[in-house]
């Protein structure tokens, strides 16, 4: 099979790498020479785009025909202009679907739902309520009503291996914070292994026009959880501060249909078993 892959950062290409091992032929779009480098000596394929840069016209349309293409480009948290955002991966999914693609995948958030919903299913609306969340909700609904072969998967906090080095899980960055909030908020997250196994099994079969939402079984709440992720990396003991009566997070995603339905069992099915 022939995958594009735009956006090869840290899920991209460890995604690149796995299907390219697996005999499909990959290649994608990096932002720099440096890392064009890098996974050239890989053995992955890759030009140089900046959607936010250059137009999608740039790219030549042998990147998109007849090729399933995989867009993970994240909307980010910080100085996020939403309506660039949308309008540059817009402008992506309409070059790629006049090139004849076979198919689209986007890589969303859940954060399109509101952090206040206790039970999050497949079925259940969005209800976007940050900048990002709205930004990644309007590019799902665009894709699913232009590109009748198109998937949207939804993920929660990514942990696994970084390609390059290193390791991500939230604890690094809030081990650095001096007060945390909402100890009782409900942890999800999902390792990157489960996620790549998730992206495979939709290219390989027809899911068109749906959403997945993807996440481990368990949720463990916020202090219970990181309080343990310190104490097993030798991290001083976190500190928690209940101020957030007004806006408790109860938001639990819950994966069990998409499992269902994609036929796949999860690797990782706490969080307990995410750290390296």
């Amino acid at each position: 099979m022939q995958h594009t892959i735009i956006g090869l950062g840290w899920l991209g290409q460890s995604l690149a790498e796995h299907l390219s091992q697996q005999g499909h032929n990959v290649i994608g779009t990096v932002r720099q020479t440096e890392k064009q480098h890098v996974l050239a000596n890989k053995g992955v394929n890759a030009h140089i785009f900046d959607c936010y840069q250059t137009l999608p016209t740039s790219l030549a349309s042998t990147l998109f025909e007849h090729r399933n293409v995989i867009i993970s480009i994240a909307a980010g948290r910080r100085n996020l202009d939403p309506h660039r955002y949308i309008d540059a991966i817009q402008n992506l999914i309409d070059i790629a679907t006049a090139s004849r693609c076979r198919k689209i995948i986007f890589i969303s958030a859940t954060s399109v739902f509101a952090d206040d919903e206790a039970e999050i299913t497949n079925l259940t609306k969005p209800k976007p309520t940050s900048s990002s969340g709205f930004a990644h909700y309007a590019i799902e609904k665009y894709l699913l009503s232009a590109h009748q072969q198109s998937n949207v998967l939804r993920l929660a906090g990514l942990v696994g291996p970084n390609p390059d080095k290193g390791y991500r899980h939230p604890i690094h960055s809030l081990a650095l914070r001096s007060v945390l909030s909402d100890p009782s908020g409900p942890v999800n997250l999902i390792h990157k292994q489960d996620v790549i196994s998730t992206i495979h099994r939709l290219l390989e079969q027809n899911y068109d026009g749906r959403a997945f939402n993807l996440c481990s079984h368990e949720h463990p709440t916020r202090v219970d959880y990181y309080q343990w992720c310190a104490k097993q990396l030798d991290l001083p003991p976190l500190s928690f501060v209940d101020n957030d009566r007004g806006s408790r997070k109860t938001k639990r995603i819950n994966a069990k249909d998409t499992l269902e339905t994609l036929g796949l069992t999860l690797d990782f099915t706490t969080p307990y078993d995410m750290l390296p």
